[in-house]
């Protein structure tokens, strides 16, 4: 049996409410960067997800290192190839792969590139821009191949080669600020 229209539209709104309560909504960075994040954390998520699914641990890792598997740049940490990753425009970045029993674990590096205060028309005509010209996250991503497939993500210290590569102004904003 369908409820009545009026209780789903109240049942909706209170779980938008409940989210925003319960930190589900961006918190301390504004709308702009959050979506510049997105854009790029969003489809690393994704692929994550179809490449987890029915993968061994040995093959997860190559793909990930040798076939691209994730959306994103996979770095092996060689600085001399830094300058090829892009990272001034925004971007993911795979790196610090290491294959355990039974699993793997890596870090992530995902920035926003700069925002456009400019062409930002969403920025506060009263007066000048004053947040940061970027933002950027890193996480440890660790996966376990045990009874059943499972990943968590935590905050990690970011690599100063990879951070040395963002533009001036880049600041470090946790991983689960971009949940939701």
């Amino acid at each position: 049996m369908n409820p009545p229209r009026p209780r789903l539209f109240a049942l909706a709104g209170i779980v938008v409410v409940v989210g925003a309560l319960s930190g589900c909504a961006p918190q301390d960075v504004d709308g702009t960067l959050w979506r510049q994040v997105a854009a790029f954390k969003d489809p690393f998520g994704r692929s994550l997800v179809g490449a987890v699914e029915g993968m061994a641990t040995e093959d997860l890792a190559h793909g990930i290192s040798e076939d691209n598997l994730l959306a994103g740049n996979y770095w092996d940490g060689d600085e001399s190839s830094l300058e090829s990753l892009s990272l001034v425009n925004g971007g993911a970045v795979i790196h610090n792969l290491e294959e355990h029993t039974p699993g793997i674990s890596f870090d992530v590096l995902i920035t926003s590139g700069p925002r456009d205060v400019e062409a930002d028309t969403l920025a506060n005509p009263a007066g000048p821009y004053l947040g940061p010209n970027s933002v950027f996250t890193c996480s440890r991503i660790a996966i376990g191949f045990e009874t059943r497939t499972s990943w968590r993500w935590t905050d990690t210290d970011c690599d100063d080669a990879l951070t040395g590569q963002l533009g001036p102004g880049a600041q470090l904003v946790s991983i689960h600020e971009f949940d939701g």
